[in-house]
């Protein structure tokens, strides 16, 4: 405590004991980070196991990685992309439990630094394609979600219940989404 106080008053010119403790308490206020946004990163399980096989190349694991929960989101499109590559750099490929699509917060890729350069190259393979997936899942969520307000924007426009002005708000804004997204929007006539 010493230290962050020594800290404070490097930084901070001030003499007066109830200014510094306000400081203080702003500076905390202002550093600490809400539980419920502080998200603990942790590799899970299925995914340790097959960080420790790549790492210790002179084994021949079973290729079957199964846990007591189907996999995550992450970690199903990981192995995915992992089999996909695998036999393209001398691995083996592993076979996996089914997954649920869960997807969580603190899911953090895999580490295996001290592992040989094929499979660390394979590893960082797998991560482009992770990430390119990941991308284009998401677009495709919101170029769906467009294309759904579209339509349920232009039936409730036949239907006369929104305002010209309102309407023109609306259009205005869903065409800079879809231009944003590469997309162009057709106009339904009335």
């Amino acid at each position: 405590m010493e230290d962050i106080n020594a800290t404070i008053r490097a930084h901070v010119d001030i003499t007066n004991k109830e200014k510094y403790e306000a400081v203080v308490k702003d500076l905390i206020e202002k550093a600490t980070i809400p539980r419920e946004i502080n998200i603990e990163l942790n590799a899970h399980c299925e995914c340790s196991l097959l960080a420790y096989h790549l790492q210790r190349p002179g084994t021949t694991p079973l290729p079957y990685i199964g846990v007591s929960k189907p996999l995550c989101f992450a970690c199903r499109t990981l192995f995915e992309l992992y089999n996909m590559h695998a036999r393209g750099f001398g691995q083996i490929p592993f076979d996996f439990t089914g997954g649920r699509g869960k997807v969580y917060l603190g899911w953090t890729f895999l580490c295996v630094d001290s592992a040989p350069q094929p499979v660390i190259s394979l590893v960082e393979k797998a991560r482009e394609a992770m990430i390119e997936k990941i991308e284009d899942s998401i677009r495709n969520h919101v170029r769906e979600q467009v294309q759904k307000k579209v339509v349920s924007n232009s039936v409730v426009a036949r239907l006369g219940i929104r305002s010209p002005q309102t309407q023109a708000l609306l259009d205005e804004g869903f065409e800079r989404a879809a231009k944003r997204m590469g997309l162009t929007l057709t106009r339904e006539r009335a």
